[in-house]
């Protein structure tokens, strides 16, 4: 059986199928929103959502396996992500994955995976396609310290809503050829 995709939010949550096996169900956040519910995992898009049903993304808390799909290919380790968006360590191999964060730190995971899909947009944008790793691009650009940032690294501003912000717009001038 496949997947019921909502029409909401251009396709950004598929219905929770319970007869889905790929993940387990404990590991990918389920949310209510006006009696249906919705399931956020690694494909859906966090820069389409309507804002309110990113408001109750927050609040219902992404865990510790959406930030592995997330942060895959930008951070060597999760543990890497966790410091520059400084989330809770936890204890323990099962909880890792279980975990649920709280709102605050479900909006800083929700703003990296914004920016990631943002890097991902203008690579596909430019028509570059395959032969770029945007992630692996990411990657290394959030590593250097950048004049526009005023010298600092990106990956220390993802730690706020504000550093968020501000890289994701770093990004967005590079592409329309505005970067300072």
């Amino acid at each position: 059986m496949a997947d019921i995709v909502s029409k909401d939010s251009n396709k950004t949550f598929r219905y929770l199928n319970p007869a889905r096996k790929k993940e387990r169900k404990s590991d990918i956040p389920k949310i209510k929103i006006r009696g249906a519910t919705y399931v956020l995992d690694a494909t859906s898009r966090v820069k389409n959502l309507n804002p309110l049903v990113r408001i109750e993304v927050a609040r219902t808390g992404v865990t510790g396996a959406y930030l592995k799909y997330v942060v895959e290919g930008v951070f060597d380790k999760r543990e890497d992500a966790r410091r520059a968006l400084r989330l809770p360590r936890i204890k323990g191999s099962r909880g890792t994955s279980v975990q649920v964060f709280t709102t605050a730190d479900s909006e800083r995971v929700l703003g990296l995976k914004e920016i990631i899909e943002e890097v991902e947009d203008i690579v596909r944008e430019s028509g570059t396609g395959e032969s770029f790793d945007a992630r692996h691009w990411l990657k290394e650009w959030l590593g250097r310290p950048q004049a526009a940032l005023g010298g600092h690294r990106p990956d220390e501003l993802l730690d706020t809503s504000e550093g968020l912000q501000l890289v994701r717009n770093t990004i967005r001038q590079m592409q329309s050829g505005a970067y300072a």
